[in-house]
């Protein structure tokens, strides 16, 4: 067999150093064979044969070409194409050690010197450390030892080269960079170091060897269009374009960086997109990014692993499994025997593989966070852990705040069979975060991390919510101190409740540097909305007050400060130099919209009790209109405040304000500020008829209800004769969906009206025809009332019988409400013209103003009722009316106008025949007030004949007086004795009088015994049980003395010792 062809193959990554072989053989004439060997590089390779069967030159270096070919695409590179690959290095010689006076840095020379392993302390590690403490003599002995080990120690000597600072490496640096068989991870850091050591010139040409790495589309990266194609070649549907955020973010231009940012907040953590972010990850720790690396590290807080690794199997999330192990049956010895089955490092080592962002990754990249920040601050590093934590800080604010929450451990109790509590734990609002929580509280009295643990606990007596502590409780207190300037920048930047405590707390420890601080600076920390952080820069700002030379700005962030005690020193300092303070009319515009109300109060009053020079108050309209524009849509109350202390204080300089600037105000988003400008136009020296076209209308047909009304007032301000020729346009406001625009027109055509009564006449007309048709908005027909009632009031005494009719027949109530207003008014005059059943239904009307003045009608018509029983048989029916005021009146009217000689005993039985209980009482009453006895029989006979309970008693009262001994009356009265006897439960005392009358009269004679056995045969089959006894007793006593009249009994003796009778019936 003779070897035609070998390519030797490498793939480096992590720790991973593995060699590929493949070859070409000949073993017979044109006939070829394919071989592969591979394995981890220096030890056994295994081999294998990729062709089964011997093949021809062709198809054989096609098979072999495309083995190759596969290999490359899942990350193998070319080494060479000789016949064998090159030997493991062969180790190096002692080198000389520098000296060096520290003991720990000394070792680390020697070790480094000797380049020998050590299991104690790896080499790698030796090397790592030199980097960290920046040993710069360190940097020869590291140069020699690249190349001597795998990848992974590379990557470890070139990341310990470009924290060292020796610039004499840097050409060292630039070959690996350029050297194709270089693993990229190696080439990346070796690309960092070289940005950490290059000058300026070297920055420069780092830079370009970047941008020629980009894809060509995106080399233009100085161009205004560059953002644009950035974002167009990023939102490509192919995630390898994601690479190129690595690339980019070693540029380190301004504008790049925006955008990068911006996409490190919303790029998934998921396969594809996952590589480029832990590149950038390691890259913003080894440059000390605090953004960059911040950033990141939340969201590794904050986003859970994309897929679980576990010992056995890996769990996507479309739920498919990915088996480590394999077991198959060795039937010789009898037990499983365990295989790996490759299908996870196949799909790692695949172009579209779907793993990425495993818990386990993920717990790494946490514990990698705060163990960077724990290294830089046990070597002191006070710039790079001060930064680094700054960003870690940063990134969270108070929205990230979760519930505070109570767990309870419990066991279970066998005797009371429940579970016990035996221990509790209280999480705080920010306890999951765990960098976090190490940056502020690793040496905090009331927090706590267990080992293990995946939160901070509250440690006990100690309860969320309870006081802050006044101990420094966070993590390398002496590096802040070293290092205070991130202090600041997190007072300035954060949003964050807990961050802005601890940077409270260790800055007050920096007494110099605080007192360093500019005025600018104290102005921001007093306009923060932190109390801790204003407290602090309230008590800087007092120890720089100078009351001799007051500092406008700073009084005037004192005044905005959220502190209330701080805004009232402020408002106490500029009364105390009011005079010349009032001279800055930046001052006074920024007191006059100031985003505290107390303050806002406080210039209001300031302005009244002290006069300003004219330049100064239109100096200071100007700016307050500008700031005023510049207004949030969440600040509503600032402007309303402001735009009322400018219409009451600056109106003068308001009227002659530029229409332009009010143009402005009634463009902002917000209404107050557009009302402002409504405003202003209302009382400018502008008259409304010269304003721009189409203002006005702008101004009516806004969304705003306070600026329609506005717009309405100022159409009323155009001239007379203008508005009387739109009459049209006026009917069309008054009838507007909008309320505000109908009461913001009614004072117009009020003022018209009154000025030109023929316009008054005809509006009054049209208005009244509104009101006869369906109301076109919700409202309407209440503001045309309003309108004819309050403000065209003079035209009432001219109305008309027919305009009222029309109106009582309108369908609308406030029609009719109308209706009863007129006839208020002219009543008294039409009273006699009108029927009394007319007045009578107008008491039944569902509008009260209508019944109102139908009673007032009626009061006038008393002699025309006193006079004709008719008419007053008419009226009798405002007592029928559904409506308690209208019965009340007929019971006062009736009861107390009206005379015995007036009622008839026709009108009083028609009282008494109400269906209504309190007018059968009243008539009642009248009968009894107004008694004559020779009326009583025909009162006991129509009393009689009436259904309800309380007229049969009544009844009742005329027996004794009209029916005794006159059987012709007990006849007739047979229906009323039947009626009533026959009601169950009901008429109690009217039974009892009837059978006492009945017992009377039928023992008088024959003729009045039989009608009332009559009666009583009729009703004992169907009479209650409680009068059945009463009425056998009756008819007992008319067969004793009438034994021929035939009953519903049968009376026998009893053939007792008593002798007594039995009774049947």
């Amino acid at each position: 067999m003779q070897l035609l062809r070998r390519i030797t193959l490498l793939y480096q990554e992590g720790r991973s150093d593995k060699v590929y072989e493949v070859d070409l053989c000949q073993v017979a004439p044109d006939r070829y064979v394919v071989n592969f060997r591979y394995g981890r590089r220096g030890s056994t390779l295994r081999e294998g044969v990729e062709t089964a069967d011997p093949l021809s030159l062709a198809a054989a270096e096609r098979a072999f070409d495309k083995l190759v070919a596969s290999k490359v695409k899942k990350g193998y590179q070319h080494v060479s194409a000789g016949l064998e690959p090159a030997p493991p290095p062969s180790p190096l010689p002692p080198a000389e050690v520098p000296a060096d006076p520290d003991a720990r840095r000394q070792r680390i020379l020697t070790r480094l010197a000797a380049a020998t392993e050590d299991k104690r302390w790896p080499l790698s590690r030796v090397i790592w450390r030199a980097g960290e403490l920046q040993i710069t003599a360190a940097a020869p002995l590291l140069l020699r030892l690249l190349g001597q080990g795998d990848a992974l120690q590379d990557y470890c000597l070139v990341w310990a080269l470009g924290r060292c600072g020796d610039r004499t490496v840097i050409p060292t640096l630039e070959r690996l960079l350029e050297a194709r068989h270089i693993p990229d991870m190696v080439r990346r850091i070796a690309l960092e170091a070289l940005f950490k050591l290059a000058n300026e010139e070297q920055r420069t040409r780092l830079q370009s060897f970047v941008i020629s790495k980009l894809p060509p589309e995106l080399q233009a990266v100085e161009t205004p269009s560059f953002l644009q194609t950035l974002d167009a070649y990023l939102n490509q549907s192919n995630k390898a374009n994601w690479e190129v955020l690595y690339t980019l973010y070693c540029l380190d231009f301004p504008p790049v960086r925006s955008v990068l940012l911006s996409r490190l907040q919303t790029l998934p953590l998921l396969p594809g997109y996952f590589r480029p972010l832990r590149h950038l990850f390691k890259a913003a720790e080894y440059r000390q990014d605090g953004e960059v690396y911040g950033l990141l590290a939340y969201r590794f807080e904050q986003e859970d692993a994309y897929y679980r690794d576990d010992s056995y199997y890996i769990r996507l999330p479309d739920n498919t499994y990915l088996q480590r192990y394999e077991y198959t049956y060795d039937s010789v010895n009898h037990r499983y025997a365990r295989k790996d089955t490759q299908q996870i490092k196949a799909e790692q080592s695949s172009p579209t593989s779907r793993l990425a962002y495993s818990q386990k990754t993920r717990e790494y990249l946490l514990r990698r966070t705060w163990r960077t920040l724990r290294r830089l601050g046990e070597l002191g590093d006070a710039i790079g852990y001060t930064t680094l934590a700054t960003g870690v800080l940063l990134a969270l604010s108070d929205t990230d705040a979760e519930p505070v929450r109570q767990t309870v451990r419990t066991q279970y109790d066998w005797q009371s069979r429940q579970n016990i509590p035996i221990a509790s734990a209280d999480w705080d609002a920010f306890a999951g975060f765990i960098t976090f929580n190490h940056i502020l509280y690793e040496h905090s009295p009331r927090y706590r991390l267990k080992p293990g643990g995946r939160a901070w606990s509250c440690k006990s007596p100690y309860k969320p919510g309870h006081p802050v502590p006044p101990e420094r409780e966070e993590a390398f207190p002496n590096l802040w101190e070293q290092h205070p300037a991130p202090l600041v920048q997190l007072l300035l930047e954060s949003h964050c409740r807990p961050v802005h405590e601890f940077a409270v707390k260790a800055l007050r420890s920096c007494r110099s540097y605080c007192a360093e601080l500019t005025l600018e600076i104290i102005n921001q920390l007093l306009n923060r909305s932190y109390e801790a952080t204003a407290r602090l820069g309230f008590e800087l700002a007092a120890d720089r007050y100078d009351p001799t030379q007051p500092d406008p700005e700073l009084l005037l962030a004192i005044a905005s400060c959220i502190l209330p005690e701080a805004r009232a020193t402020a408002h106490q300092w500029i009364e105390q130099n009011r005079q010349g303070l009032l001279e800055n009319s930046a001052l006074i515009a920024a007191l006059i919209t100031n985003p505290q109300g107390d303050t806002r109060q406080f210039a209001r009053q300031l302005l009244s009790a002290a006069p300003i020079r004219d330049w100064i108050a239109e100096a200071t309209v100007g700016r307050s209109i500008a700031r005023l524009l510049t207004l949030a849509p969440e600040q509503v109350a600032v402007a309303r405040d402001a735009g009322e202390t400018l219409l009451l204080r600056f109106a003068p300089q308001l009227r002659t304000i530029g229409l332009g600037i009010v143009r402005d105000l009634l463009l902002h988003p917000l209404p107050e500020v557009q009302e402002l400008g409504a405003r202003i136009l209302l009382n400018h020296q502008t008259p409304a008829a010269d304003l721009p076209s189409g203002l006005i209308d702008a101004l009516i047909q806004s969304p705003h209800e306070s600026i329609r009304g506005l717009g309405v007032q100022l159409l009323g301000q155009l001239p007379d004769q203008i508005l009387i020729s739109q009459e049209q346009l006026l009917l069309t406001f008054l009838i507007h969906e909008q309320p505000e625009i109908r009461s913001g027109i009614r004072p117009v055509l009020s003022r018209l009206g009154s000025t030109y009564p023929e316009f008054g006449l005809n509006l009054v007309t049209l208005a009244i025809d509104l009101l006869t048709r369906p109301e076109p908005h919700a409202g309407v027909h209440q503001d045309v009332l309003t309108l004819l009632q309050e403000d065209l009031t003079g035209w009432m005494a001219t109305a008309t019988e027919a305009m009222v009719r029309t109106l009582l027949g309108a369908e609308s109530a406030i029609a009719q409400e109308l209706a009863g207003t007129l006839l208020a008014v002219k009543g008294s005059t039409w009273a006699e013209t009108w029927s009394t059943p007319e007045i009578v239904q107008l008491t039944h009307q569902e509008v009260l103003a209508v019944r109102a003045a139908a009673r007032e009608m009626l009061m006038h018509l008393l002699p025309r009722l006193r006079q004709d029983p008719l008419e007053m048989a008419a009226a009798l029916r405002v007592l029928e009316s559904k409506w308690e005021d209208s019965r009340e009146f007929g019971f006062r009217l009736f009861g107390t106008f009206f005379q015995a000689e007036d009622f008839t005993p026709t009108i009083l039985i028609s009282l008494c025949d109400s269906t209504l209980p309190e007018v059968r009482k009243f008539g009642r009453d009248l009968v009894s007030r107004c008694f004559r006895s020779a009326d009583g029989p025909e009162y006991l006979l129509k009393f009689s004949e009436h259904p309800s309970t309380d007229m049969q008693l009544f009844a009742t009262n005329y027996l004794e007086s009209y029916a005794v001994d006159h059987p012709e009356y007990l006849e007739a009265l047979q229906p009323y004795f039947i009626r009533t006897l026959s009601q169950v439960n009901r008429g109690r005392v009217a039974k009892q009088r009837i059978f006492n009358f009945l017992e009377r009269e039928a023992l008088k004679n024959r003729f009045s015994a039989e009608i009332v056995a009559a009666i009583l045969n009729r009703q004992s089959g169907t009479i209650a049980i409680t009068d059945r006894a009463r009425a056998i007793e009756l008819m007992v006593k008319i067969h004793r003395a009438y034994p021929e009249i035939p009953l519903a009994i049968r009376v026998q003796p009893l053939s007792t010792r008593n002798q007594s009778s039995r009774i049947e019936p």
